[in-house]
Order: C-alpha cells, then structure tokens, then sequence
C-alpha cells in the first residue's frame, strides 16, 4: 500500500516538476518578446537610409514687372560726347552709352588702336570724363611716337601691363578698375588674358569669364567712385576675319564693331561697321581716313558725313 503511494505521489511530483519547468520556459519566452520589443533591432548586413526632405527656395515672383515700372540709375542712361561724328554712330542718343561693351575687331592694318584712341580722347577733351587705356599690344616706344604724331593722345591715362612684371596682373587690374573710371579701351583682350592665365594657371574659358564678371560689376558702377564704366574691347581676328577665344564676352556686349578695308576694285579706303549695335544703327559703313595728325570721318550716309571731299587715304600703322 505504501508502495502504491509512494509510486502515485512520485508521479504526481513528476507532474508537478514537468509543468514548473513549462511554465518556466513559456515565461522565459514571454520576456524575451518583449525584451525583443522595447530594444532596437540591428541588422549587421543592412544600414537604415533616413530620406531627408529638399528645401525648396522661396521665388519672388514681384520682380517680373511690367517695362513700364523697370527703374535703372539716370546715370546708366547717360551719354559720353566726343563732339565728333562718332557720336551718332556710336548710338542713336548720340554719344556712347554709360554701363555698355563693345567688341571691336578688325585685321591688322585697319587703324584699330588709332581710331579707337582718338575716339576716347575726343570724350576725354570735350567732357573731363575718366578713360583709361589697357596698352598690352605696342611698346612705350610705339605708344611715345604715336603721342607725337597724335598729340591729343597723351591726356589718356594708359597702363603698360609690362610695368607690373613680377605682381599679381589680376589683382592689379581689379584693383585699377575699383579706382573707377567712365570708359576703359583694352587692347588687346588676348593680350591681357593670356598673361592672367599664364600667372594663375587659369582655362581660357575661365578667363573669358573673370573678365566678363569684372567688366558687368563695373558697369553697375561697383567702384569707389560709383562710375557705370563703358568698356571697349579690342579682339584680335584669324586670317579667316574670325574673333579668336570663347563666346562668354560676346554674351556681355552690346555691340561688334569692325574695321574693314574695301578691296581695290571696290575702291579702296577704310570704313567702320556695325555687326551688332544694340544702342543704334547697324549695318552701315562709317568711312574714315588716317592722316599725318588725325582722323578724319566721311560716312556713306546723310548722318555721318563729315568732309565728302577727303578722299587722301593714308595706310595707318596699326
């Protein structure tokens, strides 16, 4: 009798030991989901990508305006007089623009410099306006005999980039432009950038468009003395009659200008011509001859002649 006890107690004991030890494994599962739950999972193969959200700028719309409300500077809309014939076919306002560049191109031989240098000293005689002369193509030598020949030539204030040898050339320009002046002659564009490129390793196009940036800031008048500077540039010219470097100066001038030479049979001579003219006529040749001391304008049309009996063409040293 105690045996059978002893044997039902047992298993009731081993019933009892089976169902704590059961218990037991469905708590220890019951935590370890919820440990699993409240701690962050981490995947040693995969990484969690965060997208973030763009900004998107504010535009204002406000600035497109009708032409009737565009506001700019009177000053930008002035004029610079030589009191020559140039005025009128420079523009239709009659003289050149404040705040505007020209491109000015030619094959050798054409008068560029000497047209382009009596031009700018007309302005400078008949207004007091401050011009400036960038002298990259000719020697102090050319440039002292050419201010014997052409005496009005040396009220001109004129930089030799030769004098700066040795100094940071695109410095030296920025800081020159910042003294402010109404209009800068730089001949030759070619010239002045590739002694930039050779000093700060730049591209041609990076350049092109260094220059262009310091033209457009002082053409806003962003100098000392808040001048909106007219620039004239002089492009050299392939054998083909192609402006040489890249597109980038173009897209900030207002108009091409180019000295021509009439072959013989079409008469011979020298004459100006518009390419591109934003600021007036275009497509109308503006005569004019070299002589010993100055230069003398006679144009194919009404509003530009001159003196109609000058016909003594002297070859110009260019």
């Amino acid at each position: 009798m105690e045996m059978t006890t002893s044997v039902k107690d047992a298993k009731i004991m081993t019933s009892d030991k089976v169902m704590a030890i059961v218990m037991a494994s469905k708590q220890a599962a019951a935590n370890a989901v919820a440990t699993t739950k409240s701690s962050p999972q981490i995947s040693p193969t995969k990484t969690t990508i965060t997208k973030t959200q763009s900004i998107i700028p504010i535009i204002d719309f406000g600035k497109v305006k009708p032409l009737n409300d565009l506001h700019v500077d009177d000053g930008m809309l002035e004029v610079m007089l030589s009191n020559t014939p140039m005025d009128y076919f420079v523009s239709s306002e009659g003289g050149f623009p404040h705040g505007t560049n020209i491109m000015i191109s030619g094959k050798p031989g054409v008068g560029k410099t000497t047209v382009l240098l009596n031009y700018v000293a007309d302005i400078k005689e008949h207004t007091g306006k401050r011009v400036l002369f960038i002298c990259g193509e000719m020697s102090k030598r050319m440039m002292l005999k050419y201010k014997k020949r052409f005496s009005k030539f040396g009220i001109i204030d004129t930089m030799f980039p030769s004098d700066f040898e040795g100094q940071d050339l695109k410095q030296v320009y920025e800081k020159l432009f910042d003294n402010g002046y109404d209009l800068v002659l730089i001949d030759s564009v070619k010239e002045m950038l590739s002694h930039i490129r050779q000093e700060t390793k730049m591209t041609e196009a990076a350049a092109d468009t260094w220059l262009a940036d310091l033209c457009v800031k002082h053409n806003y008048g962003n100098n000392k003395l808040k001048k909106y500077t007219s620039f004239m540039l002089i492009q050299q010219v392939t054998k083909a009659g192609v402006m040489v470097g890249k597109n980038v100066l173009k897209h900030i001038t207002d108009g091409h200008l180019s000295l021509e030479m009439r072959k013989a049979k079409d008469g011979g001579g020298f004459y100006m011509i518009w390419e591109k003219n934003r600021n007036g006529i275009a497509g109308v040749e503006f005569s004019y001859a070299i002589e010993e001391s100055r230069v003398v304008y006679y144009g194919t049309d009404e509003n530009f002649i001159v003196d109609e009996d000058e016909s003594d063409l002297i070859t110009d040293e260019d």
